[in-house]
């Protein structure tokens, strides 16, 4: 689905696409982190939301969510950010495993047990952005913060798909995302609008 194409509200409306409810979770101080390029420096970033009490933060929030989700998603900064998040929440007792150019495992036989729902929680470094097809995910969580309009639109649009059973899908922002770019299914804001916020 390309969203840019379609209002999501239209898609939403007209059953394409599940209901979306948001929540903002945790915010993280991103005072100190550089903006380049558009968007936010990562290894600034990283240091950033790494910080062990806003990882803490973002599993006691988001667990009673997790618990009554049918499938998470939770989308991470770099490998040590998905690394951290996956250990919490396996300490948690969730069934986590995380997706990044160093995973030990195929990213295709993750997906796979995710799929077959072996996996509760996937945390991923840009891997599921795009080309992910789980239409029973459930639940986003944005661990990630970005300043992108295009990551944050395709992190949301991984649980819109319709499946059997789903009634609606959740977004959790642990990123100030909603802060920066707006609520989820708002047309992308033109740049210029953007930089007067």
């Amino acid at each position: 689905v390309i969203l840019n194409q379609y209002d999501m509200e239209y898609m939403i409306k007209n059953k394409y696409l599940v209901p979306l409810r948001s929540f903002i979770l945790v915010k993280p101080d991103l005072s100190n982190v550089s903006i380049i390029a558009g968007d936010y420096e990562l290894s600034q970033l990283s240091e950033a939301v790494s910080k062990y009490p806003i990882i803490m933060e973002i599993v006691k929030e988001s667990k009673s969510f997790i618990e009554k989700s049918i499938k998470t998603i939770v989308f991470a900064v770099d490998i040590n950010h998905a690394e951290l998040l996956k250990t919490a929440f396996q300490n948690e007792g969730f069934t986590t495993e995380a997706l990044h150019s160093k995973s030990e495992e195929e990213d295709k036989t993750v997906i796979k047990r995710f799929e077959k729902g072996y996996i509760k929680i996937l945390v991923s470094v840009l891997k599921l952005t795009t080309g992910f097809d789980v239409p029973e995910t459930d639940l986003a969580i944005i661990a990630r913060p970005t300043k992108s309009q295009n990551l944050y639109k395709q992190m949301v649009g991984r649980v819109l798909r319709i499946a059997p059973n789903k009634k609606n899908a959740i977004l959790l922002d642990c990123g100030n995302v909603i802060e920066n770019l707006g609520k989820p299914l708002e047309p992308i804001i033109p740049k210029d609008e953007l930089e007067k916020k």
